[in-house]
């Protein structure tokens, strides 16, 4: 994965994050604007290119995200595996 895709994607993910908790935007406002910002302009980037393709990919890496629990974290280093 390109660096800018995955900034990108974690930085939906954490700003969404965020929300879920409630992190206090004192202290926080100024980082928090500027990633919501970004994102919200490689959005629109990606989405002018191709909205299918920019919905899929976000869709997927939520997936990817959302099946990792405390087990799968747990694993000893090198026993973790992803099949396609």
């Amino acid at each position: 994965m390109k660096p800018a895709i995955e900034l990108y994607l974690l930085s939906v993910r954490m700003l969404t994050a965020a929300d879920a908790v409630g992190l206090p935007n004192n202290g926080f406002k100024k980082a928090i604007r500027s990633f919501e910002t970004w994102a919200k302009e490689q959005s629109e980037i990606v989405e002018g290119l191709d909205p299918e393709v920019h919905a899929r990919v976000v869709h997927n890496f939520n997936v990817i995200i959302d099946s990792i629990d405390h087990d799968t974290l747990s694993l000893p280093i090198g026993e973790l595996t992803i099949e396609k």
